[in-house]
C-alpha cells in the first residue's frame, strides 16, 4: 500500500484534485493523508479607508468575521473530502495542523510515496509560513515524486516520458515506473529533444534494456529543435489525458532555471498533468 500526500489550499479544495486523488488511491488500494492549509488573514486588506462612509455600506469588516468564514469554507472541503472518501472505501487521515510550515510539509514527503497537488494552485500564508509557497519552492526540496493535476485523472491515455540523457531523468522515469507500475500498460513515448540532427540517444543501449523491463506499449521518438517548442507541441498533439514525467531541476542553478521553465510552459500552455520527481545531491 501506498503513502499519497494530497496538498489542498482549505479554502479553495480543486474538486479534480481530491476526485482524481480518490481514484488513484482506489485503484492501488493506496491511503491518503490530507493537509488543508489556511491562509493567516491580512489585516491591512481588510481596513477600510472611508471609515464615515461604513455605515453606509451595512457591512461590518473584522478579523473576527473573516476568520470565521475561512474556517466555515475549510471545514466544508474537509467533510467533502471525508465523504468522498468514506464513499469510495479510501483509507485517510487528515492533519490536525492547518497552519504547516514549509519544513514540516518536507518532512512529511520523507515519508509518502507521492505527493499530489493542483498544478496551478500556490499555497497561502499561514501564522508558521507567514510567505506564500509555490509550487516550484516545495518542488526544490521534496523527498518524494510530485503529480500535479490540471484536470480530473484516473489513469492517463498516453504518457511522455522526457528524457536528455541527464541522471535526474532517468530517475523521475524510474520513480515514475516504481510509484504506478499499474500504468504501464499506457502507450508510453520515450522523447527527446535534440537542437541539432543526427543526434544520438544518450546511453540507447543502456536505458533501451531498462525500458524494456518497465513499459509494454513504448515508441521512441527524437525531435529537431528547441526543446521546450518541441515538446509543448509533442504534449499538445497527444490528445487527451495525457501524463508528462520529468526530472526536476538538476544540479546547478542554470539547469535548475530551465527545468524549472520547461515545467511552467507544459502547465500553461496544455492540459497534461505532469509528474515531477529529481535526485537529492549531497554537496
Amino acid at each position: 500500500m501506498k503513502k499519497i500526500l494530497i496538498l489542498l489550499n482549505g479554502t479553495q479544495a480543486p474538486l479534480h484534485v481530491i476526485s482524481s486523488a480518490i481514484k488513484i488511491a482506489k485503484a492501488d488500494n493506496a491511503f491518503l493523508y490530507a493537509l488543508f492549509l489556511v491562509p493567516s488573514i491580512n489585516k491591512a486588506a481588510l481596513a477600510y479607508p472611508f471609515v464615515s462612509n461604513l455605515g453606509l455600506t451595512g457591512t461590518l469588516l473584522s478579523d473576527q468575521s473573516a476568520e470565521q468564514e475561512e474556517l466555515q469554507q475549510t471545514n466544508e472541503n474537509v467533510r467533502l473530502f471525508k465523504d468522498a472518501c468514506t464513499a469510495a472505501n479510501v483509507s485517510f487521515k487528515i492533519s490536525p495542523r492547518m497552519d504547516t510550515p514549509l519544513s514540516e510539509l518536507i518532512h512529511h514527503s520523507s515519508f509518502a510515496d507521492l505527493i499530489i497537488a493542483d498544478a496551478k494552485a500556490d499555497f497561502p500564508e499561514t501564522p508558521s509560513m507567514p510567505l506564500a509557497i509555490s509550487l516550484s519552492d516545495l518542488l526544490a526540496d521534496t523527498h518524494c515524486p510530485v503529480l500535479l493535476l490540471q484536470e480530473e485523472i484516473k489513469q492517463p491515455e498516453q504518457v511522455i516520458l522526457s528524457y536528455d540523457g541527464s541522471f535526474s531523468s532517468i530517475h523521475a522515469l524510474r520513480m515514475f515506473s516504481y510509484v504506478f507500475p499499474e500504468w504501464r500498460l499506457v502507450p508510453t513515448c520515450l522523447l527527446s529533444v535534440f537542437p541539432k540532427e543526427n543526434a544520438q540517444l544518450e546511453y540507447a543501449e543502456y536505458i533501451s534494456d531498462w525500458l524494456s523491463q518497465h513499459f509494454t506499449r513504448l515508441k521512441v521518438e527524437l525531435l529537431k529543435g528547441k526543446v521546450k517548442q518541441e515538446l509543448v507541441k509533442a504534449v499538445k498533439n497527444s490528445g487527451q489525458s495525457t501524463l508528462v514525467v520529468m526530472g526536476a531541476y538538476g544540479r546547478t542553478t542554470v539547469s535548475r532555471l530551465f527545468r524549472r521553465s520547461l515545467s511552467n510552459s507544459i502547465i500553461n500552455e496544455t492540459t497534461a498533468a505532469l509528474f515531477i520527481a529529481h535526485e537529492h545531491v549531497n554537496t
